[in-house]
């Protein structure tokens, strides 16, 4: 990959495809008149039906996932219903007993991947896009380079002019596109273009530039350098040679042209600031985001039931647990309790006398049975400490059999 422009990507520039859709005319008007139609590949992530519709000027060769479903025209109007049918029999992608025979086929061999297959399917569409057909293009390799196994079948879409006479010119065009892929990968891991962090977008800039220029330097270097392979790396010739084999081989390069700079010679002890100067805090420049970020959606927690207070509503004979609380509060002995809970309350209008080492009740019929025989006494609603009903109706435990609960 040799880059022949730098330009920065803005937040609104929108998709991959909409960027592809201003760049590309404008790349074609420095073309002379007589050039051959040009062919531009683009990825997965990329929209055939929006590059059909743009009318680029160029043919596309687009990566589909294999996880599509396209559809073939439909047959003539049978004459009944509304309106005619916009979609034809079904082309799953994952499902080959709904691709159905091809339209044309090529079959060819190929000194690393083998016997390659080339199918095309002509005039499908997606489900929402009726007007904007495209041919479906399904590539098929033996095996890949030093690779035994079969990959999977890649699928891809034609959107343009006519198909070219030779299928396997498909495959070709496409197989250019990763040497690009391999390039950018090169920048970001080898060069490190990811991982200077500067502070200022046009430092930014100038640093892509001088990555650029780095790219051009190494591949002029390839002719003048020695081949320094490591040892599971085969021998290649000259104008073969990767960035990244001309990258390790040329530091001999540099000793032996030298360099044009002067020594360095020291000025003396720098001032420093002026008393007074305060460079004060460094700027800074706002994250630019092509998309909002998601704030994640904490789900609330619900509160334990035992640890719940809801308030009583008026004529509700259920106690809360602040009313239950409050009581309580006047008894000789408190309520125990038992980690969150206060079931260690023994209730003598249900179990009577107390059986050897306590018994353990549930809160909530606690709650009931003191609602219960509150209100069955018929004493007034609105609580005293001192009342008789609760007091003959509870119990509370104290001593060492209420360690239990």
């Amino acid at each position: 990959m040799l880059p022949l422009d730098v330009a920065r990507r803005g937040v609104g520039a929108g998709t991959s495809t909409a960027l592809a859709i201003r760049q590309v005319p404008a790349a074609l008007r420095d073309r002379p008149a007589g050039a051959p139609r040009p062919v531009v590949t683009f990825d997965s992530q990329d929209d055939p039906v929006a590059l059909k519709r743009a009318r680029l000027g160029a043919d596309a060769l687009v990566r589909l996932s294999r996880r599509r479903t396209l559809y073939r025209r439909p047959g003539p109007y049978p004459g009944r219903g509304p309106r005619a049918r916009k979609h034809g029999p079904r082309r799953k992608l994952t499902d080959p007993a709904t691709r159905g025979a091809p339209d044309r086929t090529q079959v060819g061999t190929d000194p690393t991947h083998g016997a390659v297959r080339v199918d095309v399917w002509e005039d499908v569409h997606v489900h929402d896009a009726a007007d904007a057909p495209v041919a479906l293009i399904r590539v098929t390799v033996e095996h890949l380079p030093r690779r035994a196994r079969a990959p999977e079948p890649r699928w891809l879409a034609w959107v343009g002019g006519p198909l070219p006479a030779d299928l396997l010119d498909l495959w070709r065009w496409d197989r250019g596109r990763f040497t690009i892929e391999h390039g950018f990968g090169f920048l970001t891991q080898a060069l490190g273009w990811t991982t200077a962090r500067p502070r200022a977008p046009e430092a930014a800039d100038r640093w892509t530039w001088l990555l650029a220029l780095g790219l051009w330097e190494l591949y002029l270097a390839r002719a003048v350098v020695a081949d320094h392979r490591l040892p599971w790396e085969r021998p290649l010739p000259t104008e073969r040679l990767s960035p990244g084999r001309v990258r390790r081989a040329r530091p001999a390069l540099l000793a032996r042209l030298g360099s044009q700079t002067r020594t360095p010679h020291r000025r003396g002890v720098s001032p420093g600031r002026r008393p007074g100067q305060c460079p004060g805090p460094r700027p800074r420049i706002p994250i630019a985001r092509r998309r909002p970020t998601r704030v994640a959606e904490h789900r609330h927690r619900p509160t334990p039931r035992h640890l719940r207070s809801r308030p009583t509503p008026p004529g509700d004979p259920r106690l809360s647990h602040l009313q239950f609380l409050s009581a309580t509060k006047d008894l000789p002995c408190q309520p125990v309790w038992s980690g969150r809970s206060f079931a260690a309350l023994r209730m003598t209008t249900l179990y009577g006398s107390r059986p050897a080492g306590g018994q353990r009740i549930s809160t909530r019929r606690v709650r009931s049975k003191i609602a219960s025989s509150w209100f069955n006494t018929r004493a007034s609603k609105t609580y005293s400490p001192g009342s008789t009903p609760l007091r003959s109706s509870v119990t509370a435990f104290s001593g060492p059999a209420a360690s239990r609960y």
